[in-house]
């Protein structure tokens, strides 16, 4: 499967589903629902330069280590940790759970319902920005 990703035989989303299945990740288990990586890092004009390096995030780092501030502060805390119960750890939450999963199903668009914004506690999303500048 990746030599035919790799040809251009498949396209992206078809070789992330792939390594989503091959990976036990499901739309039937919330805990371990498809995941996709965050590539972009330019939210704001109106159209996308592909060209630019600048508008592609940096895959060799997690997105807590993307903002210099957060990167400082999960290392200082990791090589700092004293509690003897818990080993340390970088980052507290997985970055794909039940809870995280049900809040941006929940802002997705629902096209079932006429005027879901009255109905549920969260609007729809209209851009993807915030969930990734909150995570960074």
């Amino acid at each position: 499967m990746t030599q035919r990703w790799q040809r251009r035989e498949i396209s992206n989303f078809e070789y992330l589903m792939f390594l989503n299945t091959v990976a036990g990740r499901t739309y039937n288990d919330l805990n371990q629902y498809p995941v996709f990586p965050w590539v972009l890092t330019n939210y704001e004009s109106e159209e996308l330069d592909l060209t630019l390096p600048g508008n592609f995030r940096d895959l060799s780092k997690p997105i807590g280590a993307l903002n210099p501030k957060r990167a400082v502060f999960y290392a200082e805390r990791y090589e700092t940790w004293e509690e003897d119960q818990t080993p340390p750890y970088h980052y507290n939450t997985h970055y794909s759970t039940a809870n995280s999963t049900l809040l941006w199903l929940l802002r997705i668009k629902t096209v079932s319902i006429s005027d879901c914004k009255h109905h549920m506690q969260y609007q729809p999303i209209s851009t993807v920005a915030p969930g990734d500048q909150e995570a960074q």
